[in-house]
């Protein structure tokens, strides 16, 4: 008996190598996939794992992988799946919109490389710690009041600057190095770490303390910031127009006040407030407190067609009229200044900036372990400068109180005509000082200085007043 058994097994393995013998050889070449965009790529690697999640039992994603990667109709049963898969144009095409061209190569070598990363369990307490942070919002209902107020937002901005910062730094050619250099500056053991941590702590304490300021009479100093860096002139503008919708100081668009000296009717004011009404999401209200349907300040995605809108796609009424107040930001002071620093700050001007840079550290105080305390009654020491002692602020004191003169803005005006009429004796005074400062470099002059806290610029300045004075004589010299 025992012998016929053995026989069987004998015949069976002799079976089976004669089959193999007569087989094809496996052919091992691997299928290459049809090449996906950035967007779908991040869907497909996020749809992988809500199917394992979903559907733990086909472990070599069989079932679901068409539908990940092609957009296949769901071959499960899974609302969480279904619902995903539903979404997934929508999803993909927000993310091509956000990033960059398709990456490839690189985009696949990203995807094989974070594995190792997500073994390490660092993005998984990540994830935990973002949870924990919802959990709090959805626990607190003045955060979610804040959060449901972004939706009214959409179309504040014109569509193609929508995104923000993101397009600009992912299309960065150097990305790649910035991000590793910041990430060997701040990560542990870099040599920015302490201070990195430094800055989240106070970040936490100042939020944690954070309060509101009673309202004022007078202009805090960010308005009168924002004030000199918003207003506007013709001689600021390159001539090429970039609108912004104005606001109000909640932060929703301020609507246009038309010829008949009022607002556009759909528009209300029912509490005397002089501003729009909105309801608690941020929507415009009629006058019986209702949601007036005024559309976005600028074109939305996936916008009627019958909405009227102007050539820089900002909203019109029925009668052609801008329904919000715009500004152009190109004619702004700020945009003069940007437009002013743009040579300063190209790569090959990089060592002036950095000439500029390192002085003015001087002009903050000086340096040593500095220590702040909070009202809540934490406290964080840190690297600093003793702002107490600082020219800078002094410097800041001292024009703010000549600013208060009366005096002070006839001699904006007397300097004004003098670069406009005297240019080449201006010129020639400039050169005089370039002179000494030339002679300043040269080496038998190395190593003088100035004793700490003597008075020659104060008598200086009070012979030059002097000589101001006498009738004629600053005309003479």
């Amino acid at each position: 008996m025992r012998l016929r058994r053995i026989s069987l097994f004998v015949s069976v393995l002799l079976g089976a190598a004669v089959l193999i013998s007569c087989s094809t050889e496996l052919d091992t070449t691997r299928i290459e996939r049809p090449a996906l965009t950035s967007g779908a790529e991040i869907y497909n690697e996020f749809c992988n794992r809500v199917a394992s999640e979903e559907n733990p039992l086909d472990l070599s994603g069989t079932q679901t992988r068409d539908t990940c990667m092609y957009g296949a109709q769901p071959a499960i049963s899974s609302l969480r799946f279904t619902t995903l898969h539903e979404n997934r144009t929508r999803l993909v095409n927000a993310l091509d919109f956000i990033l960059a061209p398709p990456l490839g190569d690189d985009f696949n070598e990203f995807l094989k490389n974070i594995i190792t990363l997500y073994d390490s369990g660092l993005p998984q307490a990540q994830t935990r710690a973002l949870s924990a942070l919802f959990i709090n919002i959805e626990q607190t209902p003045d955060a979610l009041s804040a959060l449901s107020l972004f939706r009214s937002r959409v179309g504040y901005r014109p569509i193609e600057v929508a995104a923000g910062l993101i397009w600009p730094v992912t299309t960065y050619d150097r990305f790649s190095d910035l991000v590793t250099t910041t990430d060997n500056l701040f990560w542990s053991g870099g040599q920015a770490h302490q201070e990195w941590k430094s800055v989240l702590l106070s970040a936490q304490y100042e939020l944690a303390s954070l309060e509101v300021d009673p309202p004022s009479a007078e202009p805090s100093t960010l308005q009168l910031v924002q004030g000199l860096l918003l207003s506007t002139d013709s001689d600021y503008t390159d001539n090429v127009e970039r609108f912004v919708v104005r606001r109000d100081l909640r932060g929703f668009a301020k609507p246009q006040i038309l010829e008949t000296g009022s607002w556009d009717h759909r528009f209300s004011d029912t509490n005397g407030d002089g501003l729009a009404d909105v309801d608690s999401r941020g929507q415009f209200l009629d006058e019986l407190g209702l949601p007036n349907g005024v559309q976005a300040p600028f074109l939305v995605a996936l916008e009627a067609d019958e909405i009227m809108r102007d050539a820089n796609s900002r909203l019109l009424s029925g009668t052609g009229e801008l329904v919000y107040q715009y500004l152009d930001t190109s004619a702004t002071f700020g945009a003069a200044v940007l437009q002013e620093a743009r040579e300063l700050f190209r790569e090959e001007n990089a060592s002036t900036v950095l000439d500029l840079v390192y002085p003015a550290k001087h002009l903050f105080g000086p340096p040593g372990i500095q220590t702040h305390s909070y009202p809540t009654g934490e406290s964080i020491s840190f690297n600093g400068y003793n702002i107490s002692e600082s020219p800078l602020l002094d410097l800041a004191h001292l024009g703010g109180y000549v600013a208060s003169t009366n005096s002070f803005y006839g001699g904006l005006r007397l300097i004004e005509e003098l670069i406009e009429n005297n240019e080449g004796e201006i010129a020639r005074v400039v050169d005089v000082l370039q002179l000494v400062s030339d002679w300043s470099d040269e080496p038998q002059y190395e190593g003088l200085e100035a004793k700490p806290k003597n008075n020659f610029l104060d008598d200086f300045i009070e012979v030059i007043a002097e000589m101001a004075s006498v009738r004629k004589c600053s005309e003479f010299l």
